[in-house]
């Protein structure tokens, strides 16, 4: 079979499997109450070009009842693990299960890069589901399947259904995103409205201060050039004024680079990861550390500390820790409205308990590791989400309208 037959005959299933999509899974809004409430009427329509969007994100962050919910950290899910919910329900990828029956309330046909995904349960559960993969977006593009749906108008473009599939890719170096939907309109692009924002804490933090509903959220901060100073010290000391404070690389994940320290260890730690040479800090076994030895940034970040009303994890000696909650949630822009889906949430625990020795860092950073996770009481849970719900879609609008 030569190439233009094999492009005919992929053109001929996609249209058979058009047809039979629209015929057999037709967009009940009535399947969506258990996920989305009605759309925030405080919040305007956003000014974007982007038709539709579906994007996957965590937030954690700190909790206690007199500050009320402070922002750490906002990611993509690509970029994320799940392993929270697994040990404490006892199941295995839980979470993609509940993402991929959320997308197919709109569609059935998912297709996503294999290396773009970074927790590996999740990319079994999505080739479980039927999703297909390839090894690069380059090699998606070769797929005469993928590239016949892809290439068909849809009749609504503000409808997620309307749509012949999803696509999941985090890398994109030979085409760019508006290039792909100018291309490629019958294709649902999962989390394109985070993607200017994946992975720079910088860029995501300065989001949060575009709006009094975001601000309030942030944990007090700034950034800095990494040239080490007295004048740098001061300058820090003077914007950040909390006794204990928090140093974050604009790019990593999983906590690496984070280091908690007392003020008066500022200039000590700061000399030492921003001037010691890079073998002795890729050498340090503490990531916290050795991070600052490959961290290719002109920047970091200071933030102020913020604790969690401690908890007690009975699996754990009964000892009591200072947790982070981590809420992954969809974001969703359909029909010209904007939504925010919640999945689930949990407490991370540091690596040790507030009553062993350690360092501050040990004490107060999430693990996300073994055992060091808690569930979280469904009605704090839900106190939480009321908070986050109107603030994440003022966020998810700051998003629709600067994406392309």
């Amino acid at each position: 079979m030569n190439k233009v037959q094999r492009l005919l005959l992929g053109i001929i299933v996609a249209l058979c499997l058009f047809i039979f999509y629209f015929k057999t899974y037709p967009l009940r809004d009535s399947e969506l109450i258990s996920y989305i409430r009605s759309p925030l009427e405080t919040i305007s329509e956003p000014i974007t070009h982007i038709p539709v969007d579906i994007t996957l994100l965590i937030v954690d962050l700190k909790y206690n009842e007199k500050q009320g919910v402070k922002i750490c950290e906002i990611q993509p899910g690509s970029l994320s693990v799940f392993n929270g919910i697994d040990y404490i329900h006892d199941g295995y990828g839980l979470v993609p299960k509940m993402f991929c029956k959320f997308i197919k309330h709109f569609q059935t046909l998912g297709w996503f890069v294999f290396h773009d995904i970074s927790d590996n349960k999740f990319k079994d559960i999505l080739l479980e589901k039927g999703w297909s993969t390839e090894e690069s977006l380059e090699t998606m593009l070769q797929n005469p399947f993928f590239v016949s749906l892809a290439r068909t108008p849809v009749k609504d473009p503000h409808n997620l259904a309307d749509y012949h599939g999803v696509l999941w890719a985090r890398q994109w170096k030979t085409m760019s995103m508006e290039d792909f939907r100018n291309n490629f309109p019958g294709i649902i692009l999962i989390d394109g409205a985070v993607f200017p924002y994946k992975g720079d804490k910088f860029k995501m933090s300065h989001l949060l201060t575009t709006d009094e509903r975001l601000i309030k959220l942030k944990p007090m901060w700034n950034a800095y050039p990494k040239v080490f100073s007295q004048e740098l010290v001061q300058q820090i000391v003077q914007d950040i004024p909390s006794n204990i404070l928090v140093i974050k690389p604009m790019k990593s994940t999983r906590g690496n680079g984070v280091i908690i320290i007392q003020k008066d260890d500022l200039e000590p730690t700061l000399k030492y990861i921003l001037t010691e040479d890079k073998v002795t800090l890729d050498n340090n076994p503490d990531p916290s550390y050795n991070h600052w030895g490959h961290d290719h940034c002109n920047g970091f970040i200071v933030e102020e500390f913020i604790e969690s009303d401690p908890v007690r994890a009975p699996h754990l000696d009964n000892n009591l820790y200072d947790p982070t909650m981590r809420v992954v949630f969809a974001l969703i822009y359909h029909q010209k409205k904007m939504n925010v889906v919640f999945f689930e949430g949990n407490w991370k625990l540091p690596k040790i308990s507030l009553s062993e020795p350690g360092t501050l860092t040990e004490k107060h950073r999430s693990y996300g590791h073994d055992s060091n996770f808690l569930s979280v009481e469904p009605h704090l849970l839900h106190k939480i989400e009321d908070q986050l719900r109107e603030p994440l879609t003022v966020l998810y609008q700051q998003m629709l309208e600067t994406s392309h």
